[in-house]
């Protein structure tokens, strides 16, 4: 039997966690590097040289439903990730930066970086196509199921 590890955003400055109920699906991994062209006198095509690194984007999306979880589990985990697109203040003086979060995903992906992009999709998930499936449960108006799509950016 398989015991899975799940993935999980903490925000380093406040200590915040936000554990995946189930993982991504899918990731898309993206990574830019610059390379410069260097003109040289008498070649036919110019020589590469490495500039400079751009930072790891990863994109993925999340599914949350509060079945087990009680009425408020799916609003909170919507707050807690939209929370980590707010800017911090840094010492003073009107400077404000994005809050730093370490995204973890197993051995294969842990790094350092912002949230910097959440899409919130308050959506039925378990009972597609039905017409007794509500975004909400009527009493409390709390969403029951849904799905964040999240673009999380290596930052130093």
């Amino acid at each position: 039997m398989y015991s899975w590890t799940k993935g999980y955003i903490m925000a380093i400055d406040s200590g915040d966690f936000i554990e995946f109920q189930w993982n991504p699906r899918k990731l898309i991994i993206h990574k830019d590097a610059k390379w410069n062209k260097l003109k040289v006198a008498g070649r036919d095509v110019p020589v590469q040289q490495f500039g400079c690194g751009q930072p790891r984007i990863v994109e993925f999306e999340l599914e949350f439903s509060r079945s087990d979880n009680g009425d408020y589990f799916v609003q909170s985990q919507f707050d807690a990730l939209l929370n980590l697109t707010h800017p911090v203040d840094t010492g003073g003086e009107g400077m404000k930066s994005p809050p730093k979060a370490i995204l973890i995903l197993g051995a294969s992906l842990v790094m350092t970086g912002i949230v910097e992009d959440v899409k919130v999709e308050y959506e039925s998930l378990s009972n597609k196509g039905k017409r007794d499936t509500y975004l909400a449960d009527p009493a409390t108006l709390l969403p029951k199921e849904g799905k964040v799509k999240v673009k999380f950016t290596e930052y130093l």
